[in-house]
């Protein structure tokens, strides 16, 4: 569980409408321990307290341990057609195991409502970048860069 002590949060631009930091804990997203301390970034509207939303975010990083059913059935329906024509219609079975995460953070807008955002690795399309976006608890974005 994240604590107050666990947010580390920068000096930043007065005129900037979020405060920019991170967790400074270990936390398992996706089921594994991706991000070692410092590497979950965080922006919070400069409109909310932070400390009070920690309840928030720790009911929003045990989403994220495992919410592997709303990411492969995101995944299978948004690229259905490489599915189709690079595998056969067939999902790797072990494509939620081996993802890889190299990096990500958490928002907290006006609302005091999570968001989501990571860069990933899978081992379906590996010459491109999956990027993922939640809006709360539901995938809002899923697309290959690179």
């Amino acid at each position: 569980m994240i604590e107050a002590k666990d947010i580390v949060i920068e000096k930043n631009n007065t005129a900037d409408l979020y405060n920019h930091g991170w967790v400074e804990k270990s936390v398992k997203i996706f089921g594994r321990d991706f991000f070692k301390e410092g590497n979950l970034g965080l922006m919070v509207s400069k409109k909310m307290n932070i400390e009070a939303l920690i309840p928030t975010l720790n009911n929003y990083l045990e989403f994220l341990t495992d919410c592997k059913e709303i990411l492969m059935e995101f995944y299978r329906v948004k690229n259905s057609d490489i599915i189709n024509n690079w595998f056969d219609g067939k999902m790797n079975s072990d494509w939620y195991e081996t993802l890889e995460i190299y990096g990500g953070g958490i928002i907290f807008d006006d609302d005091g409502i999570p968001s989501g955002y990571f860069s990933c690795g899978d081992n379906m399309v590996t010459d491109h970048l999956l990027m993922v976006e939640f809006n709360h608890k539901e995938i809002c974005q899923m697309c290959f860069e690179g």
